[in-house]
């Protein structure tokens, strides 16, 4: 629960005050969702022990997936995605990941 508050404080809060409404596309999956979306071995939208961190895809009622992305990315998140209708973006600890889907 702590992970998933400091994802909503630190990345989706602010994009939202930049971009307005904000959607939630995807949060926390089981491990079923994530395998039928074709998600990674140790998403962090599943919240896995010993993993830390949590994810979400959103996207905004204004700007576009790259302006989020960017904006996002200023913040400083430990991963983060960029989709062609939405942006991916993660609170993992450690070593940055960056990706283009």
């Amino acid at each position: 629960m702590v992970e998933l508050r400091r994802l909503c404080a630190d990345y989706l809060e602010p994009v939202r005050r930049e971009f307005g409404v904000t959607t939630i596309h995807s949060g926390y999956r089981t491990r079923l969702t994530n395998r039928r979306v074709g998600g990674a071995t140790r998403s962090r939208h599943m919240n896995l022990a010993g993993a830390a961190g949590a994810a979400a895809d959103f996207s905004c009622e204004s700007g576009s997936p790259k302006e989020w992305y960017w904006f996002v990315a200023d913040l400083g998140p430990g991963g983060l995605g960029l989709y062609p209708g939405h942006v991916h973006v993660d609170n993992r600890p450690g070593q940055l990941a960056r990706w283009y889907g």
